[in-house]
């Protein structure tokens, strides 16, 4: 399921592009004012992926879905090599998704539905599907969170805040997890 390229677009690849760095994203249009009251470019992550996995996060934990958009003029690219190299974490919240997803199943259902092999196009096509959703949600957060925040100090309060709103859940997070998107 993570093994290709994952392009997102419209509103949500605005969002990622709006709070990410990236090679191809040298000039945010998310500015801020910083100590000396200048505004400068600020980015919230290191790269699209940092910024993918924190919107799954969130997306997981606030139970958020959103259809992705038609909108073809913005997008944004996690390429496969960055997939690949990071599958089993994809695959652990992919697994989280699945166990805190309220589809109706029993706990046994469940566990063999996130543990279950996707052997055919149409059922990875639906597994990602659902991820994504997930993923669109969490960067619909994000975008709310940040978007009102003119300074610095408004983006670390923001910051503090979300570790304030979401303490037991981030601890439920296996802290390597945590260390990994930090690389």
């Amino acid at each position: 399921m993570f093994n290709n390229d994952i392009r997102i677009y419209g509103k949500h690849a605005a969002i990622m592009k709006r709070y990410s760095k990236s090679s191809s994203n040298a000039n945010s249009d998310y500015k801020v004012n910083d100590i000396d009251n200048d505004l400068k470019d600020f980015y919230i992550f290191s790269n699209y992926y940092n910024c993918f996995t924190t919107a799954a996060i969130l997306g997981i934990i606030e139970n958020r879905k959103s259809e992705s958009s038609n909108d073809k003029s913005v997008d944004a690219t996690i390429f496969a090599s960055k997939l690949v190299a990071k599958k089993d974490d994809l695959t652990n919240l992919y697994q989280s998704m699945i166990f805190t997803d309220d589809d109706g199943l029993d706990a046994d259902k469940k566990i063999k539905k996130a543990f279950r092999v996707l052997d055919s196009d149409e059922k990875i096509k639906e597994a990602k599907g659902l991820f994504l959703s997930y993923v669109f949600g969490g960067l619909e957060i994000i975008d709310e969170k940040f978007n009102d925040c003119n300074t610095t100090e408004d983006v670390v309060n923001c910051i503090s805040d979300l570790l304030i709103d979401y303490p037991i859940e981030m601890r439920d997070i296996p802290q390597w997890y945590l260390m990994k998107l930090n690389q």
